[in-house]
């Protein structure tokens, strides 16, 4: 879950980053009080705001669109962007939730964060895909993932790699660009451009992990999903 929600960070960091490529260079003496009121500032929030509810939106659409693909039984743009806007909200509130109990479990011990990080693995695709709840959706993911955690994590490692290997590059493109505030905003844009690509990726990863899992479990997914996308 956390690595289909680095997409969403994604587009709302860049911008984030678009809107302080508008801000003008800090003169020598500038306090760091004065530099974080000048770099967020409210219309900056706002539209970081906008874009990660944009790319959860994204996200919603683009899972529910692959898993129906992948178990033969696709459905039309309109089916899926019907869907959409109910699951928006249910899914950012999941992934604050789920993203919260990650990072409590971490402060506490690495290990606990990551057991969790992994069990919830499945959580957005099964509330997008099964429409459960956010309770229901992490007791459902863990219960899919039980066995499967050393596959998952092993996935995700190569997800992180295939990541690095798209976005490095790019990245170091779009950084080249924010010297001068026009270049700036060339780059934001760039970044933006790169996180859409990613937010596919991720998406498709998330479903394949999604199916693969009820798979896994009850031996064929297909037959119970396709009643669903009907």
């Amino acid at each position: 879950m956390g690595a289909l929600f680095m997409a969403g960070f994604s587009v709302a960091t860049r911008l984030l980053i678009f809107g302080r490529a508008m801000v003008p260079a800090f003169p020598p003496g500038t306090t760091p009080a004065a530099q974080m009121a000048q770099i967020f500032t409210p219309a900056v929030l706002i539209s970081g705001l906008i874009g990660f509810v944009l790319a959860a939106a994204f996200n919603v659409f683009a899972i529910r669109s692959r898993v129906a693909a992948m178990l033969g039984s696709p459905i039309s743009v309109r089916q899926a962007l019907m869907a959409t806007p109910r699951l928006v909200l249910p899914a950012l509130a999941l992934f604050i939730l789920a993203y919260l109990g990650v990072m409590v479990g971490s402060i506490c011990f690495v290990v606990p964060g990551v057991v969790l990080a992994l069990s919830w693995s499945a959580a957005i695709p099964v509330l997008v895909c099964e429409e459960t709840g956010i309770i229901g959706a992490l007791r459902r993911s863990r219960a899919l993932a039980i066995g499967s955690r050393g596959r998952i994590f092993i996935a995700g490692l190569l997800m992180i790699a295939v990541t690095i290997a798209v976005t490095l590059p790019l990245t170091g493109v779009a950084m080249a660009g924010l010297g001068a505030a026009p270049a700036s905003v060339l780059g934001a844009i760039l970044r933006v451009v790169i996180s859409v690509p990613l937010t596919m990726i991720y998406a498709n990863f998330m479903a394949a992990i999604y199916v693969e899992l009820r798979t896994i479990r009850e031996g064929q997914a297909a037959p119970v999903l396709s009643e669903i996308f009907a």
